[in-house]
């Protein structure tokens, strides 16, 4: 009995809780920041072409945005208010 119970711990700590992200397919090569808040949402801000973008946590694209000034990302501790500072412009904005 101590023997099935042992296979099965070791069974069952062997699968992972866990899935890795895909990161191949976001393109990260050309990617200035990239933070991540509580809830598994992966932020990826270019700088190439100033783009400013959400995945959900199964690597997934929930949303695009396009500026035509170069911005920071100050933080994304809350999800639904995420503040960016432009050098250039001396403006603040949040998306």
């Amino acid at each position: 009995m101590r023997i099935l119970h042992l296979i099965l711990i070791l069974v069952f700590c062997s699968f992972s809780a866990q899935k890795a992200i895909p990161l191949d397919t976001l393109k990260l090569k050309e990617a200035k920041d990239m933070l991540a808040d509580d809830y598994g949402n992966l932020y990826i801000y270019k700088s190439k072409d100033f783009s400013f973008t959400k995945y959900d946590s199964l690597g997934k694209q929930i949303g695009k945005l396009m500026f035509t000034v170069p911005y920071k990302v100050q933080g994304v501790q809350n999800p639904l208010s995420v503040p960016l500072f432009s050098e250039n412009a001396q403006e603040t904005e949040i998306c």
